[in-house]
């Protein structure tokens, strides 16, 4: 089965935790495989002194 959420990171290199709405039993034993698709936007700002 597959559980899904969304999250929001401030930019910083911290570690976020990540809930789920339902909770997920693990058993032991068993192989899980955890992903995440990143979506990431970036700005750069350069300022130069002449």
């Amino acid at each position: 089965g597959e559980n899904e959420t969304t999250f929001m990171a401030d930019g910083s290199s911290a570690t976020f935790r990540v809930s789920f709405k339902e909770p997920l039993e693990i058993q032991q034993g068993e192989y899980y495989v955890a992903s995440a698709k990143l979506k990431v936007l970036v700005f750069y700002f350069l300022h130069l002194d002449s």
